[in-house]
C-alpha cells in the first residue's frame, strides 16, 4: 500500500513551510483557498494534489536521503525548509530565493546516547560569500598595517 501524507498534516504546517515545499516540490493547486476565522481550511491543494507530488522518490531527491518511509522523509523535508527559513530570517542568506539548490544536507550524525539526529547543513552560496569576505578583510588588514607603519 502506498504511503500518503494526510492533508491535515499538510495544513498544520506553517504557511512559510507549505509555500516553500509547494514551490520546490511542484505541488499544484486544484481548488480555491479557504480561510475561516483566521484559520486555513484549505490552501487550494487536495489530497490527490499532495499524493501526486509528495512521493517517496520526490522527497528522497529533495532531502538527499535514501530512507524508504515517506513520513520520515517528510519530516526531513520540513527540517530542511525550517533551516532555510532560519538562514533567511537571520540574514545568513541574503537576497536569494530559498530553494533546494541553496542548501544541501551533507550528512546526518546519530547521537547514540540521546538517539537524536543532527542535520548538518551546507550552504554553498554562504561559504562562497564568506571566502570573498575573508579575502577582502585580509586585503584591508594588510592595507591598514602598511598605513600604520608609514604613520609611525
Amino acid at each position: 500500500m502506498k504511503q500518503k501524507i494526510p492533508l491535515q498534516d499538510w495544513l498544520n504546517l506553517d504557511w512559510k513551510i507549505r509555500t516553500i515545499l509547494a514551490k520546490d516540490l511542484d505541488i499544484k493547486k486544484s481548488k480555491n483557498v479557504i480561510i475561516f476565522d483566521r484559520k486555513v481550511i484549505s490552501d487550494g491543494r487536495t489530497q490527490e494534489d499532495l499524493n501526486k507530488s509528495l512521493t517517496v522518490e520526490s522527497l528522497q531527491e529533495y532531502t538527499g536521503q535514501s530512507i524508504g518511509n515517506i513520513f520520515d522523509l517528510f519530516e526531513k523535508a520540513i527540517e530542511k525548509v525550517e533551516y532555510l527559513i532560519y538562514m533567511k530570517e537571520d540574514n545568513i542568506i541574503k537576497d536569494e530565493p530559498l530553494t533546494k539548490e541553496n542548501i544541501d544536507i551533507e550528512k546526518i550524525d546519530i547521537d547514540e546516547e540521546n538517539k537524536e539526529e543532527d542535520i548538518i547543513i551546507n550552504n554553498k552560496n554562504y561559504e562562497q560569500k564568506n571566502r570573498k569576505n575573508n579575502k577582502r578583510t585580509t586585503r584591508i588588514n594588510k592595507r591598514t598595517k602598511s598605513i600604520n607603519k608609514t604613520k609611525r
